[in-house]
C-alpha cells in the first residue's frame, strides 16, 4: 500500500494504480490511505498539519477550510486525567511571552513587555543610539499552554 501511495519506492518491478504510476497525482486521487501508526509531527502546528492534508487531498480552500474543519469537530480543549483543564481557540490558550528586539548589538529581550509597550521600547533604544532591525512579539506555543494546564505548579 505504501508503494502504491508513493511513500516507499519499490526495490524492483513497477506498480500502477488504475493504470497510473504509483505515487503519481492521478494514482493518489484514486486511493484512500490511513497510516497504521499515524502521528502528528511534533515540529508542526495544527494548522500546518491540516495544510499538509489539504495539499494531499488537492484542496485549495486554505485557511477558511481549516477554520471550518476545526469548528466542525469542535477541537481547541486540553484534557488531563480525563477532565477538561482548559478550552479555547489557540490564540485564547496561548499568551504573549514578551518582546525580542534584534539590534546592532544582538538580541535584547523584554520578557514582561506587551505589544502596547513596543513603540516606547523602540523609541528609548533609538534615542540611546541603538540600531533596531527587527521586533518580535513572543507568544507561547500550544505545547506551553498544555504544560501549564496539566501541571500548573
Amino acid at each position: 500500500m505504501k508503494i502504491a501511495c508513493g511513500l516507499v519506492r519499490p526495490t524492483s518491478g513497477t506498480v500502477s494504480v488504475y493504470g497510473a504510476p504509483a505515487g503519481s497525482r492521478e494514482a493518489r486521487r484514486r486511493l484512500g490511505y490511513l497510516a497504521e501508526l499515524f502521528r502528528f509531527p511534533g515540529w508542526c502546528t495544527a494548522a500546518e498539519v491540516l495544510a499538509l492534508h489539504q495539499r494531499l487531498a488537492g484542496s485549495a480552500r486554505g485557511e477558511s477550510e481549516r477554520d471550518e474543519l476545526l469548528e466542525l469537530v469542535g477541537l481547541v480543549v486540553i484534557l488531563a486525567r480525563g477532565k477538561v483543564v482548559a478550552d479555547g481557540r489557540p490564540e485564547e490558550l496561548t499568551h504573549t511571552g514578551g518582546v525580542e528586539i534584534q539590534t546592532g548589538n544582538g538580541t535584547r529581550r523584554f520578557p514582561d513587555a506587551r505589544r502596547e509597550d513596543v513603540p516606547k521600547i523602540v523609541a528609548d533604544l533609538v534615542s540611546a543610539g541603538v540600531d533596531v532591525y527587527e521586533v518580535t512579539i513572543v507568544r507561547s506555543t500550544l505545547e506551553d499552554a498544555y504544560l501549564e494546564a496539566v501541571d500548573p505548579s
